[in-house]
């Protein structure tokens, strides 16, 4: 039960965290006929599409995409589907919810938003072929389909 309430409760901070991401958003690029006003609500805007250019797609993080099932599933953690946004690995849970995974060393990922950590497992054919999501000590294994 506690497992599923940490999951509830990183639910909030992502959707707070959306919440200000979208709310910094609509601050950027909003329009005044200020023109120094202006010139200062596209700063953030501009800082942040430079910033998403320079990172490019990482043909080496091609191979952990793909979706999930886990093994025990908990309400909401049925499925984790990975994907590579803009450089970087970001995990999705059938609630929803986005977590953005860094590499620390070979198959092993830092996910510093839900605490937790991951790591792909190779299959036989040495392409991946499983995911361990590390969560205050409980592994949730979950296999790619």
């Amino acid at each position: 039960m506690y497992m599923m309430q940490k999951l509830v409760a990183l639910g909030l901070v992502g959707a707070i965290m959306l919440g200000c991401s979208g709310q910094q958003v609509s601050e950027s690029t909003s329009t005044t006929t200020d023109a120094s006003t202006t010139a200062e609500a596209s700063k953030p805007a501009e800082a942040t599409a430079a910033q998403n250019a320079a990172k490019a797609p990482d043909p080496a993080l091609d191979k952990y995409a793909g979706k999930y099932k886990m093994s025990a599933p908990t309400p909401g953690f049925d499925y984790v589907t990975i994907s590579q946004v803009n450089g970087v690995l970001v995990a999705k849970t059938s609630a929803n919810e986005s977590f953005e995974l860094f590499r620390m060393k070979d198959d092993l990922f830092d996910v510093p938003n839900a605490a937790g950590k991951a790591k792909f497992i190779t299959n036989a054919n040495k392409a991946i072929g499983a995911v361990v999501v590390t969560l205050e000590g409980k592994d949730f294994r979950g296999e790619k389909e």
